[in-house]
């Protein structure tokens, strides 16, 4: 979730425009939303649920350039997201903000986090270097197509 930040920063700053921040793990929420002390709403899953609200407001301003969209916490929410909503949400938000970085469940052991990266436009990976092997890693650029794939982060230790 810091590396979110930090690129979202440095993104706002680069394209002079907002970039919006939105957790996608509603399994393991990650701790942005609590660390600015942000309202529960609206979230991931209330945007989900009326994808047209995110053409009025997304997110919630955090710092100058950047806004968090929290995951929610709402128990009914499908334990897979639905891919065709999403990618329709994401639109409607790239149309006000292009520039949306996402907080997803890894990519390996999640079908969310694979749902997540089809729906977007590029990826950047973070990879923990000491639970993803080459060979896991060439096997989910491959599947989710190697011309959205823009780089990789490297973190952790462990040769792999």
């Amino acid at each position: 979730s810091e590396l979110a930040l930090c690129l979202a920063r440095l993104l706002a700053r680069h394209l002079a425009s907002d970039v919006v921040v939105m957790e996608t793990d509603v399994a393991r929420p990650s701790r942005v939303a609590p660390r600015f002390g942000l309202p529960a709403r609206p979230s991931l899953t209330d945007l989900l649920a009326a994808p047209a609200a995110a053409g009025t407001s997304v997110g919630h301003r955090v710092e100058q350039g950047v806004l968090v969209v929290p995951c929610g916490s709402d128990s009914s929410a499908a334990s897979v997201l639905p891919e065709r909503p999403l990618g329709v949400l994401l639109d409607r938000i790239a149309a006000r903000t292009p520039t949306v970085v996402l907080l997803c469940p890894p990519l390996a052991d999640s079908l969310d986090g694979r749902v997540v990266a089809s729906a977007c436009d590029r990826l950047v990976l973070l990879i923990d270097q000491g639970a993803t092997s080459r060979v896991a890693l060439a096997e989910v650029v491959e599947e989710l197509g190697v011309e959205k794939f823009v780089g990789a982060v490297m973190v952790g230790g462990g040769n792999r």
